[in-house]
């Protein structure tokens, strides 16, 4: 059990969904369709709907290109993981890049579950191998992309 002073990083540390900057994903362009037959990725305007309303649609949920999860797993890979090991301008720093418009997108809730599951077994293996070198949230995060995730 955690103390006030000892609260654990986790995902939800970098992610204010109370907030209204989580509508953000509501006013970027484009949201992800799936892929097609030869893989390539759809793409569709965000409804104008979509965007007055800052509602994500049903069956959809909001995504974010780089997960909170690559900053928990480097965070941990050195050493960090409670908040008071951490600064707080480090914090948010990390939490205004998860919530920046530019890192959410809105995608179909299978697309989306079934990259949460890829990310977490993906950040799972690298923090049960001691000899995994995380030297960046970016090179975790490339790492994952050229995996077979």
């Amino acid at each position: 059990m955690s103390t006030p002073e000892q609260v654990e990083i986790t995902r939800n540390t970098f992610i204010d969904v109370g907030n209204e900057e989580y509508l953000a994903a509501t006013t970027t362009e484009e949201m992800y369709m799936g892929a097609n037959a030869k893989g390539k990725s759809r793409w569709k305007p965000v409804p104008k709907s979509v965007k007055k309303s800052g509602v994500i649609p049903e069956g959809y949920a909001v995504d974010y290109k780089l997960d909170p999860l690559f900053v928990v797993a480097f965070l941990k890979k050195q050493g960090i993981n409670y908040e008071s090991e951490a600064s707080p301008e480090m914090i948010q720093t990390m939490k205004d890049v998860t919530m920046s418009p530019d890192n959410m997108c809105i995608v179909p809730m299978d697309t989306w579950e079934g990259k949460q599951e890829s990310v977490a077994a993906f950040i799972a293996k690298v923090l049960e191998d001691p000899s995994y070198e995380v030297t960046s949230v970016e090179d975790l995060y490339t790492a994952f992309m050229e995996s077979d995730n």
